[in-house]
């Protein structure tokens, strides 16, 4: 058990165009059947302890893997889609991304997916510890002005509850195109002695096309010919 001080503002982007009629009927009537947390009469999530396994109790799922930030929910989509046995969450702020992904789960009849619609930190801190296998932060956003930057998702405090999450051998898989932040995000992990880097091209100069993620950003990094930094972190012991 550990006790710091818990952050309680996530940034960034709410809401973009206005969702189309399906998106908005499915998000009035379906989010509660597939969110984490159970919703009030204003949609607002009731916050509670999660023990993730539960989730996911009629199909008896072990493996559990957690998205912070899924976007449009394109990587979380394809990797339920493809890996029937195995249990996802995911939590996003963005009402677009949300409609969309929810659009993909009702039109599939995909059942292994969970969402937070809301804040990531309330996730984070309610999930149980040691339950998670693999921890994706894909593409987070950079704030690249030095004024923004105690914005960025990974800072100690972060880093310390998501840690706490994974089972031994669970993993923490990193992508940014900003090579500063991943040098960040790589010193902040550094200093963790239960954790070894053990897949990395931030030192190389070649963009590891195998490591592909499938999301949006990541394609629009490689696009513009931007690097993409992977880093891959494995828990050694509780």
């Amino acid at each position: 058990m550990f006790k710091v001080e818990k952050q309680n503002k996530i940034f960034g982007r709410r809401k973009g165009k206005k969702l189309s009629n399906l998106q908005q009927k499915n998000l009035d009537k379906y989010l509660n059947d597939f969110s984490i947390f159970p919703n009030d009469n204003q949609n607002k999530a009731k916050l509670k302890k999660i023990n993730p396994y539960n989730l996911f109790h009629d199909l008896k799922i072990m493996d559990i893997r957690l998205e912070i930030g899924f976007g449009m929910g394109d990587f979380l989509f394809d990797k339920a889609l493809s890996c029937p046995n195995v249990g996802f969450i995911g939590c996003e702020i963005f009402e677009n991304g949300v409609a969309s992904l929810l659009n993909k789960i009702i039109k599939y009849k995909i059942s292994n997916l969970r969402v937070h619609f809301g804040n990531c930190l309330d996730l984070i801190y309610n999930l149980n510890f040691s339950t998670l296998n693999e921890i994706y932060v894909l593409f987070p956003d950079p704030w690249p002005k030095n004024k923004h930057k105690k914005r960025r998702f990974f800072n100690e405090n972060n880093t310390l509850y998501l840690c706490s999450l994974l089972k031994k051998n669970g993993t923490i898989n990193i992508a940014t195109d900003i090579d500063e932040y991943a040098a960040q995000i790589l010193g902040i992990m550094e200093k963790k002695k239960n954790f070894d880097l053990i897949n990395s091209n931030l030192f190389q100069s070649k963009i590891a096309n195998t490591w592909n993620f499938n999301t949006k950003y990541e394609k629009k990094a490689i696009d513009s010919g931007r690097k993409t930094n992977y880093l891959i972190f494995k828990k050694k012991y509780e």
